[in-house]
């Protein structure tokens, strides 16, 4: 088949319409596979339609019936009526073309059941609803390790800067808060966590006291984190109570999220940190002035 259609390209007899017809009729009459042969059949008529620069055709599933028609009537040897077919397919493909071109509306008009029965095909996809045991999952697997990241991170970046760093977390509305030691984080922390699959927000609070890299100017910053869980959803808040992250009540976080937040996180701190020291070099500009 491979010979026959090379030969055939360099004599350039026959029309590419009629060689993309006689190469599918060839390849089909070979089947040399078990499933998929149609398919391949029908990409090797578009390769020479495309070779010798006319558009694809598309054997619609309406069609189907014609197809095989035409297709029987080239096993008896009529092949002329298989040609006219792909003929008539490729005018319909440059139809669409043509339309395309001028900017004229391409759909056809059952297109609308087409797009209904893909519908009825997919289903309906439920959202997942919140539960304990869901809301725990999300605690173990994202909430904690969040959590984690931000106090390991303040703990190597920020508390050095300050002479005392608090780290508390504070837990529904019952307003309970448990202080966590630096060496007492990652045994503390999932524990914690469990029991609050019932709760529906959480925040984590570290209080850095007395900045002490500049003997002039000791301030107090506070850095929150803050989760919200919702039926369906659950949310990372920054302080300013803005969303940063929103996540499908059954979707944890990845680590490009993690890492995400851990960067606005540290991005805020810094921002925070040095607009304090510039505010401190005004003031004690102008209490200079003033003396």
């Amino acid at each position: 088949m491979i010979e026959w259609f090379q030969e055939e390209e360099w004599k350039s007899e026959l029309h590419p319409v009629e060689l993309a017809a006689i190469l599918h009729h060839k390849y089909i009459l070979i089947h040399p596979f078990d499933d998929g042969n149609s398919r391949v059949s029908r990409l090797l008529v578009n390769y020479v339609l495309m070779k010798n620069d006319l558009p694809p055709i598309i054997i619609k599933s309406a069609e189907n019936v014609k197809y095989l028609q035409a297709l029987r009537k080239a096993d008896v040897g009529d092949m002329d009526s298989f040609v006219e077919y792909v003929a008539g397919e490729l005018d319909w493909s440059l139809g669409l073309c043509l339309k395309a071109a001028k900017g004229e509306k391409l759909e056809e008009d059952d297109d609308w059941s087409k797009e209904l029965k893909i519908l009825s095909l997919k289903g309906v996809r439920r959202p997942v609803k919140r539960d304990s045991l869901l809301t725990l999952d999300r605690l173990k697997d994202s909430i904690g390790p969040l959590l984690l990241k931000i106090m390991e991170s303040s703990s190597s970046n920020i508390e050095p800067m300050f002479e005392k760093v608090e780290c508390t977390i504070i837990y529904g509305n019952r307003n309970i808060k448990i202080n966590i030691l630096k060496d007492q984080i990652l045994c503390d922390v999932p524990h914690i966590l469990s029991s609050l699959r019932t709760e529906n927000n959480l925040t984590l609070n570290i209080y850095y006291q007395n900045f002490k890299k500049d003997g002039l100017n000791s301030f107090e910053m506070n850095k929150g984190v803050f989760v919200k869980f919702e039926d369906y959803k659950y949310f990372i808040l920054d302080e300013s109570q803005h969303i940063v992250i929103e996540k499908n009540i059954n979707s944890k976080l990845t680590k490009n999220e993690i890492s995400k937040f851990l960067f606005f996180y540290g991005k805020s701190a810094l921002k925070e940190i040095k607009f304090r020291i510039d505010n401190s070099t005004i003031q004690q500009f102008n209490n200079s002035t003033i003396r």
